[in-house]
């Protein structure tokens, strides 16, 4: 009884030892994810040991149209810990341009489980990621990162390598203008309308490689708290009611981060609007020139370059930046801790048009020109950024947007929305980082006018739905039935035409009434409740009429504007037969992932909501 027992350990041992010695001797190849072919995504492949995805070969005068000569080097950007590194990539052929259908995974993917949205904002408060071991950021500590001097300090040191890089010529000539073409993932001709002497280009080329060269070296370390993230907006003047509209909306969908509003200058501060109203809201104002004139700089800074220096300056390490009029429709926290932002640390949404950069761009910055089918141009209105793992992208862009009088020209040639929404993109291609733009492409949502069909707001799409669907070779961008995949849910909302700003919104009858006078909807269509999965105008109005009736006469702009909240009030009750007094639960609340709604949050009423802080 005991020699046979006694040999089955043997054997058993004998076994374990030899496995032993083949983990030990052979190793053990991990298992490599199957590489994407992703047009609207850029890889470092740096670290990675796997051969790169070969793309389809294109046939004929198409071969040539849409493969660069050649790829990046790549300048051994920061990575994030625990982050995959992707290889690069380029796109795929169109199933029309192979001429063949691709056929779909047979996975359908489904569209997520929805609860509702609270209806009146709760008490927020400030968060920081829940997986490090770094002290988390609360509003009021004293850290350098949330204090001037710190940011001052910053400056400084990175103040004198925007100088020693100034282009040291005019800004390029336009001989016409770039006009909006609609995106197309079909190759098509990239406009060239810009004219500059050979000299020029040379030194603009030699100040662009001077920059890269400083930040090679021993650049200025950007000033935040580790372990952090929050929201960045720009606003002021006028723009700052539209926010309080949109820092309401923002407070709806049950986020809780907090949120830095950065200013021009202190005439711009408003001292009730930043002391008491944003800080109820987890908001605090910061003032741009507090810190941009504490270094001498010879660019005047104003508009559209604001933005990056409000990233710079957020004291946070991953980032959010919403524009002052974009409303957030679901809670933005979930954003931080999915894919594509965890493993791209940058994450940009489409515009309408495809790009307009001007080949000369691509020669200054010693960079194949990517054929125009490889993604939409960019829509800044929403930005996602990890500054830890985006430092020199982030920088680059100040570079591009500090010298935009050139580089505003080269991006877009005259054509529609010029300014800072392609500096992001190019600036992460330039140093071979990692970014993600959402493929689904920008919706127009509008209503009638006496002209015809006006369009007032931009949807634009869940990133992490649009990354599942891309995963599995879907694409609404490229076939719009996708094998009857749904498209990612609305998740921002940008509304530009008219701004939502109480004082001047209702002076805008062509858009507030229809032709008979009476109030109508900003966003009309049989569909519209379908695909945000309830009334968000109604919900976005009674944040309007709030603002109105509760601030009103407390912005520095409404001084002297009277009976802005009757005018909100009878709007509200005209188009959607409410008077804005908010009930307990909405009639047709937004949609709301499921697992979402398991997060324990506070959900009292916010004391800035209490009727005692109503104007008079």
């Amino acid at each position: 009884m005991f020699l046979p027992r006694f040999q089955t350990k043997l054997l058993a041992l004998a076994i374990i030892v030899g496995l032993l010695y083949l983990l030990t001797t052979q190793g053990v190849t991990p298992r490599t994810p199957a590489t994407f072919s992703y047009p609207f995504s850029h890889h470092n492949a740096t670290s990675d040991p796997s051969p790169p995805l070969v793309p389809a070969t294109p046939s004929g005068d198409e071969k040539e149209a849409t493969e660069p000569e050649s790829k990046p080097q790549p300048l051994s950007p920061p990575k994030a810990p625990n982050t995959p590194v992707q290889q690069d990539s380029r796109p795929k052929e169109s199933n029309e341009a192979k001429g063949s259908q691709t056929a779909v995974p047979s996975t359908k993917i489904q569209a997520p489980q929805y609860t509702p949205l609270p209806i009146e904002p709760g008490i927020p408060k400030a968060t920081s990621r829940p997986d490090t071991t770094k002290a988390a950021h609360v509003m009021n500590q004293t850290s350098k990162a949330n204090t001037t001097e710190g940011q001052i300090d910053f400056w400084k040191e990175f103040a004198p390598l925007l100088a020693s890089a100034v282009p040291d010529c005019p800004p390029p000539e336009r001989l016409g203008k770039a006009e909006a073409q609609p995106f197309n993932y079909k190759p098509t001709e990239r406009y060239d309308v810009l004219s500059m002497p050979d000299d020029d280009i040379a030194k603009m080329k030699a100040a662009h490689e001077k920059f890269l060269a400083g930040l090679h070296g021993k650049p200025a370390e950007l000033i935040y708290t580790p372990g952090t993230r929050g929201l960045v907006t720009t606003a002021g003047g006028s723009y700052l009611p539209v926010f309080a509209v949109s820092l309401r909306m923002l407070r709806r969908t049950g986020t809780t981060l907090p949120m830095e509003v950065f200013l021009a200058d202190q005439k711009e501060y408003e001292s009730y609007i930043c002391d008491h109203v944003f800080p109820k809201l987890n908001a605090r104002c910061v003032v741009l020139s507090d810190i941009l004139d504490a270094a001498p700089h010879a660019v005047s800074i104003s508009h559209y370059q604001y933005k990056v220096f409000a990233m710079i300056f957020s004291s946070f390490e991953e980032v959010l930046f919403l524009d002052s009029d974009a409303f957030a429709l679901h809670d933005s926290d979930q954003l931080f801790t999915s894919e594509p932002f965890t493993n791209h640390g940058l994450v940009t949404w489409p515009d309408y048009w495809a790009s307009s950069a001007s080949p000369m761009y691509y020669k200054i910055a010693g960079q194949p020109v990517p054929p125009l089918s490889i993604r939409q141009s960019t829509e800044s209105g929403e930005l996602l950024l990890n500054k830890n793992t985006h430092t020199k992208s982030l920088l680059l862009a100040t570079y591009y947007n500090y010298y935009g009088s050139h580089y505003y020209t080269l991006f877009s040639q005259g054509a529609a929305g010029e300014g800072d929404k392609e500096t992001f993109i190019a600036a992460a291609y330039a140093l071979n980082e990692t970014f993600y733009q959402v493929a689904e492409p920008v919706k127009a949502i509008g209503h009638a006018t006496s002209k015809g069909w006006h369009g007032s707001a931009m949807v634009q799409y869940d990133p992490m739905e649009d990354y599942n669907l891309t995963q599995h070779d879907i694409w609404h961008n490229r076939d719009k039935d996708a094998g009857g995949a749904s498209p990612p849910r609305p998740f921002f909302l940008h509304v530009n035409v008219p701004r939502l700003n109480p004082a001047k919104v209702f002076d805008h009858e062509e858009h507030t009434t229809n032709i008979k006078g009476e109030p109508q909807h900003l966003w009309q269509g049989d569909t519209i409740h379908a695909l945000f999965g309830g009334d968000v105008e109604k919900q976005v109005w009674e944040e309007v009429k709030w603002v109105s009736c509760e601030l009103e006469n407390k912005f520095e702009t409404w001084k002297d504007v009277k009976g802005l909240c009757d005018k909100a009030t009878k709007y509200l009750q005209g188009a959607f037969g409410s008077s804005g007094e908010q009930s307990k639960e909405p009639e047709k609340p937004l949609a709301k992932p499921a697992q979402e709604a398991s997060k324990t949050k506070e959900e009292a009423p916010h004391p800035f909501g209490a009727s005692s802080e109503k104007s008079t």
